[in-house]
């Protein structure tokens, strides 16, 4: 597994492709004292597939009415723990351990079952740099990077594929709540793994929420 590269290095580099999504997630609003985490699977449901307020719109609209089963949960034993596991329903498997950081600076890191089709090593997600709040991780040498939008607003992440010399956007995340973390999860699972996206995407959301408490 080849080791991070800078985080100067990777914000430098050019972006050559923006999103293609073609899987659409919905982060359950939670906060520091939920239990477990819902996020569903609504990309056949929904017809706007692209970052916006009218995709906002209709999955407020799905939810209310029809109700979508978790594809996903992420749960802890307590409401201060930082040991989280990843099921998938409905069987209830354990598909990723997540141990936490107790700080926000901290790296959270991820480990998989031997069989895993997601992974084959366990993910570091840590910050680029001590001060940052963009973060990355390693996967079969690959480096993708976590990072907000904007200076001034954390409502938005997108998540960078990072070959070396460009940058290819394969995620994206918008807020849907005022007071709590969760909302909208755009990735293109050509470029990212589905689960992985979405666990790490939770973490960041995870490290949001320590700095801000």
């Amino acid at each position: 597994m080849a080791e991070h590269e800078s985080g100067a290095s990777n914000q430098s580099l050019p972006v050559i492709q923006d999103l293609k999504p073609d899987r659409t997630y919905y982060i359950v609003p939670h906060s520091n004292f939920t239990k477990k985490i819902e996020i569903f699977d609504l990309t056949s449901q929904v017809k706007e597939q692209h970052d916006s307020e009218a995709l906002k719109e209709e999955i407020k609209t799905l939810v209310k009415s029809s109700h979508p089963e978790s594809c996903l949960t992420i749960s802890k034993s307590n409401f201060w723990g930082t040991e989280l596991a990843v099921h998938e329903p409905p069987a209830g498997a354990t598909i990723v351990e997540w141990k936490g950081s107790a700080r926000a600076h901290g790296p959270s890191r991820f480990t998989f079952p031997a069989d895993s089709p997601h992974s084959t090593h366990p993910i570091e997600l840590k910050p680029s740099k001590f001060w940052t709040k963009n973060e990355q991780f390693v996967q079969d040498s690959i480096t993708y990077s976590w990072g907000f939008d904007s200076k001034f607003s954390q409502k938005k992440l997108t998540l960078y594929k990072c070959t070396g010399v460009e940058k290819v956007v394969v995620a994206k995340y918008c807020s849907m709540a005022t007071f709590k973390t969760g909302g909208v999860l755009l990735l293109d699972s050509e470029e990212v793994d589905e689960v992985i996206a979405v666990i790490t995407c939770c973490a960041m959301l995870r490290k949001k929420r320590q700095r801000d408490s």
